[in-house]
């Protein structure tokens, strides 16, 4: 009922963020859309899924915010940042949508190996 429902509202509104931000040409414009929304949304959806008991779900879910985090923390620390003003162009590379699948898999028994010892 009510968990899953945020979860999915949650869930839509982290994708659209994903859409917007690799959108961004410059690392200005993305310093300046990432003001923390995402982290907070991201952590309503993980605590969703916990209540939910989808811990497998949150697991994903905080791991996507940490690479998210991760990515922002880079990008304010460039060199190019003297010069923010005039907006440095970014590597067309952004981040994956899906991680990859054995090291999440890898990732999550060790969280269940761990929270069972």
């Amino acid at each position: 009922g009510q968990y899953e429902q945020a979860i999915k509202h949650g869930t839509q509104a982290l994708a659209v963020f994903d859409d917007l931000w690799l959108d961004l040409s410059t690392d200005a414009r993305r310093l300046t859309f990432a003001d923390g929304i995402y982290s907070t949304v991201s952590r309503q959806v993980q605590r969703s899924h916990v209540a939910a008991e989808q811990l497998g779900a949150a697991l994903e879910c905080a791991e996507r915010a940490r690479a998210r985090a991760l990515e922002l923390l880079l990008t304010r620390q460039r060199p190019c940042h003297k010069d923010l003003d005039r907006g440095s162009p970014l590597p067309t590379a952004g981040l994956p949508h899906e991680l990859a699948l054995p090291a999440f898999r890898e990732l999550q028994e060790l969280a269940v190996r761990r929270h069972t010892a």
